[in-house]
C-alpha cells in the first residue's frame, strides 16, 4: 500500500506506445540482411564489455566483479552509446532518424563515430585495456554497438522477472525509468525488453553471454566458468571464481519471489533485504 501510494505520488506517466514503437523500429531495422551488409566496419573494440538487461538485475554486481581486476575499468552507466544514437540523424544525408538511419548511412560516418567513441573511452579508462559499460538499457542499442564495435563483448544480466520488477517498483528512481512506478507498466515494459533481447538472439552477429543473478548466488564457481571466454586473456578466471565465492553466504537473504518465501510481498522487508544482498556484496 505504501509503495503504491509513493509511486503514484511521483506523478510519472509511462508511454506504452513509445516503447512498442521502439521495439518495432528495432525489429524492422536490424535484420540479418543489414548485418550481412554492414557488420565488420567501425572499430574492432575488443576491449569493450557491455552489461545489459533490466535495471536491478545484477548489472552492478557483475561490473564490480570484473572491475576488481587491474586490467578492467568499471565505467558505470555511461551515456555515450544512447548519445550516439540520438546524433545519428544529424549525420545522415537525408536526416533519417535512428535506428533507421543505420540502413544506408555512409560507412565513413560509422567509422568516425566508432573512432570518437574509442578516443572518449581512452580518456575515461586511461591505459586500462578493458572497459565495462553497465548501462542496463543499452539492450536497445546492441545493433548499434555491433556495427560500431564488432568485437565488443555483450553480457546479458538476468534475474527472476518478479524479483526484477518488484525491485524496480521499490526503487525510487530519480530520473528515467517511467515504467517503474506502476506494476502493470512494469510488466508491459518487461515484455518489450524480453522481445528486444529475443530479436537480438536471432539476428545479432555478436555472441551474448547470459548471466543469471540467482546462479551467481547459488553456484558462483559454476556460473563464473561461463565468463572465461572474455576474460581468459587477462588471466582473471581464477579471480572471478574467488570473487564470486565470497558472496554465496548472502544467498540466504536474497528472498523475494525466486526463493518462494512467504514474506516475499512484505515490501519493507524485501527492500531492506535487497539493499543488504544486492548492494553490500559489491563492496567485498
Amino acid at each position: 500500500h505504501h509503495f503504491a501510494a509513493g509511486n503514484a505520488a511521483k506523478g510519472v506517466a509511462f508511454n506504452r506506445t513509445v516503447a512498442r514503437d521502439g521495439l518495432d523500429a528495432v525489429t524492422r531495422t536490424f535484420t540479418g540482411d543489414l548485418f550481412a551488409k554492414r557488420f565488420g566496419g567501425g572499430h574492432a573494440g575488443a576491449g569493450f564489455i557491455f552489461i545489459v538487461g533490466m535495471p536491478r538485475s545484477g548489472t552492478s554486481l557483475i561490473e564490480q566483479i570484473l572491475a576488481s581486476h587491474s586490467q578492467v575499468h568499471g565505467g558505470g552507466e555511461m551515456p555515450d552509446i544512447p548519445a550516439i544514437g540520438r546524433r545519428l540523424q544529424h549525420y545522415h544525408p537525408d536526416r533519417h532518424a535512428y535506428p533507421s538511419a543505420l540502413v544506408d548511412i555512409p560507412d565513413t560516418i560509422i567509422d568516425g563515430l566508432a573512432s570518437a567513441y574509442v578516443k572518449r573511452m581512452e580518456e575515461v579508462a586511461g591505459t586500462t585495456p578493458k572497459v565495462v559499460d553497465k548501462l542496463p538499457l543499452n539492450f536497445w542499442h546492441l545493433g548499434l554497438i555491433s556495427l560500431l564495435l564488432p568485437q565488443a563483448k555483450i553480457i546479458h544480466a538476468q534475474r527472476d522477472p518478479r524479483d526484477t520488477c518488484l525491485s524496480c517498483y521499490f526503487q525510487n528512481f530519480q530520473t528515467g525509468q517511467s515504467y517503474s512506478f506502476d506494476l502493470e507498466d512494469l510488466g508491459y515494459f518487461y515484455g518489450i525488453y524480453w522481445d528486444v533481447m529475443a530479436h537480438w538472439s536471432r539476428v545479432l552477429p555478436l555472441p551474448i553471454l547470459e548471466v543469471s543473478y540467482e546462479a551467481l548466488i547459488a553456484d558462483p564457481a559454476g556460473e563464473s566458468q561461463k565468463g572465461n571466454w572474455f576474460i581468459t586473456d587477462v588471466n582473471a578466471g581464477l579471480l572471478l571464481i574467488l570473487a564470486l565465492a565470497t558472496i554465496s553466504v548472502y544467498g540466504i537473504i536474497i528472498g523475494g519471489w525466486a526463493s518462494n518465501s512467504k514474506f516475499s510481498l512484505l515490501g519493507g522487508l524485501r527492500s531492506a533485504a535487497q539493499m543488504i544482498s544486492y548492494e553490500v556484496t559489491m563492496g567485498l
